[in-house]
């Protein structure tokens, strides 16, 4: 699922809606994810990191079709950039695990 314009509606770190003026927020649903290649397989670290990967890189192909853009070629990595896993500026200069 992507829903585009939610932020005109409930803004980032804000915890009240605004609902006037009125505005368009499109949600769009794609087509199942197919995570069969790691059904019953084992728990661990690598099977999540594809998995997640495979679910974002459905999502970024939404987005492009969406908006009518490509998208990067790598994906927004927050850590390299100094913040924190929630896009926040990260002052102390580490990640902290959550």
């Amino acid at each position: 699922m992507l829903a585009l314009g939610d932020q005109k509606i409930a803004p980032r770190w804000q915890h009240k809606l605004r609902f006037f003026p009125r505005t368009t927020v499109d949600v769009v649903f794609g087509d199942p994810v197919d995570l069969s290649a790691w059904l019953g397989g084992p728990l661990v670290g690598s099977a999540i990191n594809a998995t997640t990967d495979a679910i974002m890189a459905a999502i970024t192909e939404l987005a492009e079709q969406q908006r009518g853009e490509t998208a990067p070629a790598e994906r927004w990595d927050p850590a390299a950039h100094g913040q924190s896993e929630f896009g926040r500026e990260n002052t102390t200069g580490t990640i902290s695990p959550s």
